[in-house]
């Protein structure tokens, strides 16, 4: 496939290729959805950082900050595998089986 040239034909002289915003459109929507996954993990990790340097382990406020941030590290792990279709309906019931079930194994 030859590169694609910054405004007019394609570099085989094919169709026209669109200029401006809308040729990166996919690509700005993909960067913002990875933006808003990164700002969730972040802002909980950055949180549990915070409480880390003032309350003991034990700390309920502590407790639920990295219970957030586990839930959103793996929100977002399982969102991006998701995405890229990695997994077979065996898979997905096994792993969806181990969260409603609530234990470890």
């Amino acid at each position: 496939m030859a590169p694609r040239q910054s405004g007019g034909e394609d570099a085989a002289g094919g169709s026209p290729v669109p200029h401006g915003r809308q040729r990166w459109e996919p690509l700005h929507e993909y960067v913002e959805l990875l933006m808003h996954r990164s700002t969730e993990v972040f802002r909980h990790r950055a949180r549990v950082a915070a409480l880390s340097r003032s309350r003991p382990e034990s700390d309920p406020e502590f407790v639920q900050a990295r219970s957030a941030l586990a839930a959103a590290l793996l929100e977002r792990d399982i969102n991006e595998t998701l995405a890229a279709g990695l997994l077979t309906l065996d898979q997905r019931n096994h792993l969806a089986s181990l969260l409603a079930s609530g234990r470890a194994w």
